[in-house]
């Protein structure tokens, strides 16, 4: 019963820092049609100012092009902002629903739900990246390229600049989907190997910060190591260090991982003030791997973890490399 009032309150969580971030999608949506609208008003009144009679027949009809693509802009704005919240209406139908099962004494064996439900949190994780950065700079990108087709021939100098600001939006979404690509499995680890990929991230991590960052691989033997382990454990990596970087406000971080027999243990400390498990049940680093979701992973992976907030933060995470056998 324990385990099933963990898992509820890891899924309310979630489930509540999703609708947060869809109301500040929301909010930032109608800051954006706010600035539209400005913008369209900020047009007419200079064609009411000039009059017809002094501006040329060609530039007013690239005003009116123009408000018809901001007004496009703004229609397709206000139709994600009716998205999200339908979206927001089903999750808070869920949360009353999750609400009344955690009040529920009945004991339910939920461990291939908790599977799922965890595959699910991902998969909505991954949408809302695609939709709040990649999606929305491609639909602007289709009313900058129609804007460009239709100023081309009468003003040769804005249609430069227009591609210009195209070819550079197009740079930021291939920089976007590289990082969404990452978060799904870092190429690196295929590449390179496990030990070079940890060995990567924790040189790019200190390059970031003040903190002193140790990691002792000397006893790690990675030639039995399941690819499932190797991407969990990395991802363990990233969560833990991600949360002693922000939060402990310690000087540094020793991470020492090993094989021990038939198992793998990583022991991640630092020196810092500590951090509890109820602030970081969502991760800080948009993994979509925060520390609850690590408990869980582990114990799918039939392991075990001990976490520690004395003098600094620690965490023991031992894991079997024969996962199929255990």
């Amino acid at each position: 019963m324990d385990k099933i009032k963990k898992y509820l309150f890891v899924e309310l969580a979630n489930l509540k820092s999703e609708r947060d971030e869809n109301l500040r999608n929301i909010y930032r949506g109608k800051l954006n049609i706010e600035s539209i609208d400005e913008a369209i008003k900020k047009i007419r009144m200079e064609q009411d100012s000039t009059g017809d009679v002094f501006k040329p027949s060609e530039s007013k009809a690239d005003d009116d092009r123009e408000i018809l693509s901001l007004c496009e802009r703004k229609e397709s704005i206000q139709r994600d902002i009716d998205v999200l919240e339908k979206r927001i209406v089903c999750i808070d139908k869920k949360m009353e629903q999750l609400a009344e099962l955690q009040n529920d004494e009945a004991s339910v064996n939920i461990d291939g739900y908790q599977m799922l439900s965890i595959r699910e949190n991902e998969r909505q994780r991954i949408s809302r990246d695609i939709h709040d950065s990649v999606l929305q700079k491609m639909t602007a990108l289709i009313h900058k390229t129609e804007f460009t087709q239709k100023v081309m021939d009468s003003d040769v100098s804005r249609a430069k600049l227009e591609l210009e600001i195209v070819n550079k939006v197009m740079r930021e979404c291939v920089d976007e989907l590289r990082d969404i690509v990452y978060n799904l499995r870092p190429m690196a680890l295929d590449d390179i190997g496990f030990k070079e990929t940890l060995e990567r991230y924790v040189n790019q991590c200190s390059s970031m910060t003040d903190m002193n960052i140790t990691l002792n691989l000397d006893n790690l033997n990675d030639d039995n190591i399941d690819n499932i382990i190797q991407i969990t454990v990395f991802r363990i990596i990233q969560e833990l260090t991600g949360n002693s970087i922000k939060h402990s406000e310690g000087n540094n971080i020793n991470i020492t991982i090993y094989t021990d027999k038939d198992n793998l243990v990583i022991e991640h400390a630092d020196d810092g003030n500590g951090y509890s498990d109820e602030n970081s049940v969502v991760g800080d680093i948009n993994t979509g791997f925060g520390l609850a979701i690590i408990k869980e992973r582990v114990k799918l992976l039939n392991g075990d973890i001990q976490c520690e907030h004395t003098d600094g933060t620690k965490n023991v995470i031992t894991i079997p490399i024969n996962i199929m056998e255990a």
